[in-house]
């Protein structure tokens, strides 16, 4: 009897185990697609305030009026902020994988490249009195414009990728879990049978040599 609710309590504490642990891997896996579902997001609003900073620049080019050109320009450096932040954060939380890492890093060297294409657009349009048409810095700033929006496409696959070797890996740690549990809910039942087992054959070795004996 002692055997049978041994058996019972490691059945009840391997089923535990395994809700807990299940429960345990949902609630990571949840809060990972939470907080990745989040940092996309993050990328799709760069993307999109790197679209806004490039129309407001050509906008800024094509009026003379001083007034509106300031504010144009104030309404791109707060654009640029917000990616500024965007980037940051993106680095802060990829430390720790180092190809989201690489790819946030060549978005901002793709940023930077941009800037400098720019800086020297804004310089002139500043300069003009009357609006600007310069095709050939536009066509430099457009060139190193879709380098900057590739860079960023990439980093969102790099992420999506990211996201599902984690998953890969969660699904990975449930399987080698379940197998832990289910050798150890196996563990008492084939001890007793083993037992159950040896006891057979000593009885039966006791009993032969008397079925054995003449009558």
């Amino acid at each position: 009897m002692k055997w049978i609710y041994f058996i019972v309590v490691v059945f009840l504490i391997s089923i535990v185990w395994l809700v807990y642990e299940i429960h345990a891997v949902d609630s990571k896996y949840s809060r990972l697609i939470e907080d990745e579902s989040h940092r996309l997001l993050l990328v799709r609003k760069a993307t999109a305030n790197a679209n806004r900073r490039h129309i407001l620049l050509f906008h800024t080019a094509h009026t003379s009026d001083t007034s509106r050109r300031a504010k144009l320009i104030h309404e791109m450096k707060q654009i640029d902020q917000a990616n500024s932040i965007i980037y940051d954060s993106l680095l802060n939380v990829s430390s720790g994988a180092p190809q989201l890492t690489h790819a946030v890093n060549n978005v901002i060297e793709a940023r930077k490249r941009y800037h400098i294409i720019e800086s020297q657009y804004t310089h002139e349009i500043l300069s003009s009195p009357k609006s600007l048409i310069n095709e050939q810095i536009e066509q430099q700033l457009d060139s190193v414009f879709v380098n900057y929006q590739n860079s960023i496409s990439n980093l969102f696959m790099a992420k999506d990728k990211y996201i599902l070797s984690l998953s890969d890996q969660f699904t990975s740690e449930t399987r080698t879990t379940s197998s832990v549990i289910g050798a150890f809910l196996a563990l008492p039942v084939i001890v007793v049978l083993l037992l159950t087992g040896t006891l057979m054959m000593l009885v039966h070795r006791l009993v032969s040599p008397f079925r054995s004996e003449p009558k």
